[in-house]
């Protein structure tokens, strides 16, 4: 790695939880742990020897006194929720099954209520510790993987980019992109590390337009493929938020420079390889995708341009950018 890499420095500060092993997991003095584990990893979790639960109840609080969550950002950010609000005398302890959103290292929560989403940020929110546990990677599929890795490159580059990061961010943020364009998109163990770093970053600055074209899109082109499926309504769709931040990253990218010599002055300013950042994702972009989510688009663009996360994209956002972004994949 280059020097002041980013990878595996990752101790931890008031601000960030403790990084442990699996060893060090098997090995902690828990008070009456208790497991929430997705059914993907759930037999990785029994193996662990203590009481898996089914769901998050108030009961939990009269049983444990430590949860450990294994899963998906989605799944750590309910944990996260329920410890803050329902339990907060409980350790929690996040176990990411998968790389991408760095849940397991920030004080934001992503939550989808009633069909939207809710984003919040607190301290409360932040588990008291996260577990690299690699052998949960096993199962991860190439495309999942590829989705996963530009989740992990938005939150690092918008991070990097926001108008809301100071210098220290910025620095950091330049660092672990230089470490990003290292690693191969695909699975690698180290993705775990620089994913609980992109995260805990983009929460001390914030993210743009990639994001909140995720957001705003997410809900209706998960409708739009059970309709064209004829599945019920709470069936699961394999398309999500990873894939959509993967897809728009390059889009989005050439349109921030189009619109403004931002992007290129801070790659200059932190020594950035703007070019092969830019192969990166340009090989991250799924143009099926993109033709498939663009008649949404262009239909919630007003929406998209009141997402919190567009508000602090590097670039302003107008209702007239529309043209500019939707060339900028051609």
């Amino acid at each position: 790695m280059s020097e002041g890499s980013a990878i595996g420095a990752d101790g931890a500060t008031p601000s960030r939880p403790l990084r442990w092993t699996l060893a060090d997991l098997r090995g902690a003095s828990l008070s009456r742990p208790v497991v929430w584990a997705s059914k993907s990893v759930r037999k990785q979790a029994e193996s662990l020897g203590w009481p898996l639960v089914d769901a998050l109840t108030p009961s939990i609080v009269e049983r444990a006194d430590t949860l450990v969550a294994i899963g998906g950002g989605t799944m750590l950010d309910e944990a996260k929720q329920f410890r803050g609000t329902q339990a907060p005398r409980l350790k929690l302890i996040a176990v990411p099954s998968l790389w991408g959103s760095g849940a397991e290292a920030s004080p934001v929560t992503v939550l989808t209520r009633e069909g939207k989403k809710q984003i919040t940020i607190e301290p409360k929110w932040l588990p008291d510790a996260r577990v690299v546990w690699p052998e949960l990677l096993a199962t991860v599929t190439p495309r999942r993987a590829r989705e996963a890795c530009g989740d992990v490159w938005a939150h690092a580059l918008e991070g990097f980019l926001s108008p809301l990061a100071k210098d220290d961010v910025r620095a950091e943020g330049a660092a672990l992109l230089r470490d990003l364009l290292t690693l191969p998109l695909g699975v690698d163990a180290r993705w775990l590390d620089v994913s609980a770093q992109a995260g805990a970053l983009q929460a001390r600055s914030s993210v743009g337009l990639v994001h909140g074209l995720a957001h705003v899109l997410e809900g209706p082109l998960a409708a739009a493929m059970r309709a064209e499926a004829n599945q019920p309504v709470d069936r699961q769709v394999e398309i999500g938020h990873a894939a959509l931040c993967a897809t728009f990253l390059w889009p989005v990218l050439r349109f921030n420079r189009a619109a403004s010599d931002k992007l290129d002055r801070h790659a200059a300013q932190w020594a950035l390889d703007l070019a092969a950042i830019e192969a990166t994702l340009r090989s991250l972009h799924d143009a099926t995708l993109w033709t498939r989510v663009r008649p949404l688009l262009e239909s919630h663009w007003p929406q998209i341009l009141r997402d919190v996360c567009t508000r602090t994209n590097c670039t302003l956002v107008r209702p007239s950018s529309l043209p500019a972004l939707l060339e900028a994949a051609a």
